[in-house]
C-alpha cells in the first residue's frame, strides 16, 4: 500500500452545487434525487418525486433550473440516458431491452431514439466502444451526457482542481488474478471485502489504444508472498483519493489527473501503471478510489 495518502475530494456534482443550500433544504433536494437515482426503473415524473419529496412542483422546478442549470425533467432524462449507455458499455452483454428497462424507458425503441438524438449512436454502436473504442473516444461521448455547468461540464471544472498531491511510494509486489471483468462494481460484488486489497494496473503507454488492446490487470497485494508474481516499482505517482459516482466523473477525473501533472510540468512515466484502489463503496452510491499516475523521477 502506498505510504500515505491524500486527502479525499468529492467528485460528485450534485453534491458541489447543493452545498450552499441551508441544511433543511437540501436535505428535502438529496432525497428527490436519490429518488432520482433509485427508481429508474420505476418510470416517475419529475413532479411525482418532487411531492415524495414535500416540495411543491413549481418551486423544485424553479429552484432546480436555477441550481443544476437545467429543469429537473431534463435532468431526469440524462440521467436515464447516461445510465443506460454506462451499462452499454460496461455490460455490452446484457440486452438492449433490459437495459432500456433498468434505465426507465418503456421500451428499447425509446431508448433507441433517445441515444440517436442526444449522442449520435445506435445502442448496438455503443455496445462496440466497449472493446474497439479509445478510453479518450469512451470519455467524450460520456461528457454529451455530463452535468451541463457554465461553459463546460460540472465534472470537468471539479476534475480541474483535484487536489493532487506527489508522493513517493515504495516498491509494491502482487499476484496477478485472473478476472473475466475489471469494472470496480463487478470486482466488488465477486470479491466482498477482499475487494479492498486489490488493485487495477492500467499501463500508460496503452492507453491511446482501444480498450481491447490496453492490457489491464487486477492484482492482489495481499496473496500469500509466495504467490507473487508482479513487481511496481518505487517511485513518485501524482496522487488523489476521489469519491464519484458515474462513469461520468470517472473519466473526468482520471483525465483531470494527467492534465494537471502536465500543467505541473511533470513527466509522467510511459513505462509505468497509472493504478486505482477501491477504498470504499461502489455500488449506486457511489465509490471512493485511489489513483496512482506514475512521474518519472
Amino acid at each position: 500500500m502506498p505510504n500515505n495518502q491524500p486527502g479525499n475530494y468529492n467528485l460528485i456534482p450534485e453534491a458541489a452545487l447543493l452545498a450552499p443550500l441551508p441544511s433543511h433544504i437540501r436535505r428535502r433536494f438529496m432525497q428527490a434525487l436519490e429518488l432520482m437515482h433509485q427508481g429508474l426503473a420505476l418510470q416517475l415524473t419529475w413532479e411525482q418525486i418532487a411531492r415524495q419529496s414535500a416540495i411543491s412542483p413549481s418551486h423544485f422546478h424553479r429552484q432546480f433550473k436555477a441550481l443544476f442549470n437545467e429543469t429537473p425533467g431534463h435532468y431526469l432524462s440524462r440521467l436515464r440516458l447516461q445510465f443506460a449507455t454506462e451499462q452499454l458499455l460496461r455490460f455490452p452483454e446484457q440486452s438492449i431491452t433490459d437495459i432500456a428497462h433498468k434505465s426507465g424507458f418503456s421500451e428499447s425503441q425509446a431508448l433507441a431514439k433517445a441515444l440517436k438524438r442526444t449522442l449520435g449512436h445506435t445502442a448496438k454502436a455503443i455496445k462496440q466502444m466497449a472493446t474497439h473504442a479509445t478510453p479518450q473516444q469512451t470519455a467524450d461521448l460520456m461528457a454529451k451526457l455530463a452535468q451541463p455547468f457554465m461553459q463546460g461540464t460540472m465534472e470537468q471544472a471539479l476534475a480541474e482542481n483535484i487536489p493532487a498531491e506527489l508522493l513517493w511510494v515504495s516498491q509494491r509486489s502482487a499476484k496477478i488474478l485472473e478476472v473475466d471483468n475489471c469494472d470496480w462494481q463487478v470486482l466488488a460484488e465477486q470479491f466482498g471485502a477482499g475487494c479492498a486489497s486489490l488493485m487495477v494496473l492500467n499501463p500508460v503507454n496503452q492507453l491511446d489504444l482501444a480498450w481491447q488492446h490496453i492490457d489491464v490487470r487486477v492484482c492482489d497485494l495481499d496473496a500469500e508472498a509466495c504467490s507473487h508474481n508482479f513487481l511496481l516499482k518505487e517511485g513518485f505517482y501524482l496522487s488523489a483519493v476521489v469519491t464519484l459516482r458515474s462513469a461520468v466523473g470517472y473519466l473526468a477525473a482520471v483525465d483531470g489527473l494527467f492534465t494537471i501533472a502536465m500543467q505541473r510540468g511533470l513527466a509522467i512515466d510511459s513505462d509505468g501503471y497509472f493504478t486505482e484502489q477501491l477504498l470504499a463503496g461502489s455500488d449506486e452510491h457511489g465509490a471512493t478510489l485511489l489513483f496512482q499516475l506514475p512521474i518519472v523521477d
